[in-house]
């Protein structure tokens, strides 16, 4: 008995019984409730895989299918293009205009990126803006490189949602197998990897996972680590760096310089540790020290009547976490022998102020704190106009490749002068 209404056919139960007549006497209601329960099965199934707000594959059904697509590109003796795109400024947007906008946002980015691909491409929401690809069949890497050259430039042409046009940017890491033969897991770890180096190097941007970034990571990690320990064990300590006036020849105040007191090799300059102090663990509990310690050590000059002005560097990751500013009050307030006035915070030009709109805003919250602001390294970045232009810095600080040879050089000159 098939008991057929007039919705779409999902599919086809088959039931036996060995009494006569017995599909009758029960009446066709009975087996409308074996419909609706499998209604109900394949509808949780298709829940359970699925990301409700995209309809795209989640994290579960994109593994299951990217071990598919693992065997047959061995036995099809093709490649397969393993990627993990991320968003970068999504949750800046989220932030601003609200969760239903960074939703609108999420939704017009999976229809552009859906129709760049081919039919049998997965795109899968990894979660939140997180998304993983699979390109099966690849003859060649340029394959690759092109698609996400494409996706790229899809991503980042501006949106209009609520009202308001946003632009964010995407960046892609990926990796090839069988040139990577590994399992599942490592392969989402290496595009995973790769993904890292494409933020590191600027963002919206794609990276392939290489023998070197995994080096490069193993090297990250020890020096993770040994900055941990340092933190954990009092060995980061400051150095005071004189700034002399060029007019009066006077010491006018100190750059504090982060040093770490190594137990075998003695005392390290910043670049021996340099790739741990903008990372997520670790640029906030750094960034606090600095400032306690440079805040103290002025206090102490300042009832001493030794005024001078003290820098203090602040990662681009401290300056836009949440509570820096909180940071900062805490410090200034602990420390109330020392004017606000004589604490410059300097932000490296060449560091990855992702979110420049942001900056503005924490930076113009330090000028009401009474705190002065210094542009950094200034000319060594991508942004150098733009970032003297709607940073308010007080000062700035010309990168010594300009400086160095300027007497002898009229370029240089000019740069500098101007």
């Amino acid at each position: 008995f098939f008991p057929f209404g007039g919705g779409d056919l999902r599919g086809v139960g088959l039931i036996g019984v060995r009494e006569e007549g017995y599909f009758y006497r029960v009446g066709p209601s009975y087996f409308d409730a074996f419909t609706r329960l499998g209604e109900l099965v394949l509808l949780l199934r298709r829940q359970s895989l699925r990301d409700p707000l995209t309809a795209l594959p989640n994290r579960a059904l994109f593994l299951d299918r990217l071990e598919a697509a693992r065997n047959q590109s061995l036995r099809r003796e093709r490649m397969l293009g393993v990627a993990i795109i991320d968003l970068d400024g999504f949750k800046q947007v989220n932030d601003r205009l609200g969760h239903s906008a960074g939703d609108q946002l999420l939704q017009e980015i999976v229809r552009r990126l859906q129709s760049m691909l081919r039919s049998g491409d997965t795109l899968a929401r990894l979660g939140g803006d997180e998304f993983g690809l699979l390109l099966p069949d690849l003859s060649s890497l340029d394959d690759f490189q092109v698609v996400c050259e494409r996706l790229l430039a899809s991503i980042r042409e501006p949106i209009e949602v609520h009202g308001d046009v946003v632009s964010v940017s995407g960046s892609i890491g990926f990796t090839v197998y069988p040139l990577d033969d590994n399992d599942i897991e490592t392969l989402i770890r290496h595009a995973d990897l790769a993904l890292y180096a494409a933020k590191e190097a600027g963002r919206d941007q794609f990276y392939m996972h290489t023998l070197e970034l995994d080096n490069a990571l193993l090297a990250d990690l020890g020096t993770i680590a040994l900055v941990e320990r340092a933190l954990q064990e009092d060995r980061l300590v400051l150095h005071y760096q004189p700034i002399v006036s060029s007019t009066s020849t006077k010491v006018c105040g100190v750059e504090a310089l982060l040093r770490l007191q190594h137990p075998e090799k003695g005392l390290l300059a910043p670049a021996a540790f340099f790739s741990a102090l903008d990372h997520p663990r670790l640029a906030r509990p750094i960034g606090r020290f600095v400032l306690e310690t440079a805040l103290r050590q002025g206090e102490i000059w300042q009832q001493e009547g030794i005024a001078l002005r003290i820098s203090v560097n602040i990662s681009a990751r401290h300056l836009l976490n949440a509570h820096f500013l909180e940071d900062l009050q805490e410090a200034l307030a602990r420390h109330p022998g020392l004017p606000p006035e004589s604490i410059e915070v300097e932000i490296t030009e060449s560091a990855s102020l992702y979110n420049i709109s942001e900056a503005q805003v924490v930076l113009s919250s330090c000028h009401s704190l009474g705190v002065q602001i210094g542009l950094d390294d200034f000319g060594t970045g991508n942004a150098s106009l733009i970032y003297l232009q709607q940073l308010p810095a007080n000062s700035v600080k010309i990168d010594q490749s300009f400086v160095r040879n300027m007497i002898s050089d009229p370029k240089d000159l000019a740069i500098v002068t101007a």
